[in-house]
């Protein structure tokens, strides 16, 4: 069993935060490994004190990839490639760098209490965290939008999935020998 927390289009401005609030406390105990994607990542930040906000405007010679959303701000789209830290279970079987499919211009600005970074690019600073004592990940970019030229993100949902099988195996195994 796993939670994974998609992304949307929607500007978090357009939100009553309030209304998360249910979430935000699943978020914070959930008994079982979570995945945030892209917003889902952002979420779990901000569901653990941490800000988030717009990657920035764009700079003089800076061309706006697409003027329809958030027009003037900074994007990344499209496959980039990031500096991953091999350490965190999701990126395990990947080197120092990996590819992924980004859609966005909102990131978290800081790394949440209890969390560590473990992705950067060269616009978001915060591309994937790790809880350092639950099975919480999030992380900036699609996984779930991979095909056989970038093959990354499948990788990533394969370590996430296995993991939280893992996981369920061995709190299962757990409650049968408790009880």
């Amino acid at each position: 069993m796993a939670v994974v927390l998609s992304g949307c289009t929607t500007d978090w401005n357009d939100y009553d935060l309030k209304d998360f609030d249910g979430l935000f406390d699943l978020i914070c105990v959930a008994p079982v490994p979570i995945l945030g994607i892209c917003a889902g990542h952002q979420l779990i930040g901000y569901a653990h004190g941490a800000s988030w906000g717009p990657l920035g405007f764009l700079q003089e010679g800076e061309i706006d990839s697409n003027p329809n959303i958030a027009p003037g701000r900074r994007k990344e789209s499209g496959f980039i490639s990031i500096r991953i830290n091999a350490a965190s279970p999701l990126f395990r079987g990947f080197g120092q760098t990996a590819t992924f499919f980004q859609s966005h211009y909102w990131q978290l600005q800081e790394t949440p209490a209890g969390f560590i970074t473990r992705a950067r690019s060269t616009w978001s600073e915060i591309q994937a965290i790790e809880h350092a004592a639950q099975p919480v990940f999030g992380v900036q970019f699609h996984p779930e939008r991979y095909y056989s030229a970038h093959p990354d993100g499948k990788i990533v949902l394969h370590n996430f999935f296995a993991l939280a099988r893992n996981h369920f195996s061995t709190h299962t195994l757990e409650k049968l020998t408790d009880d």
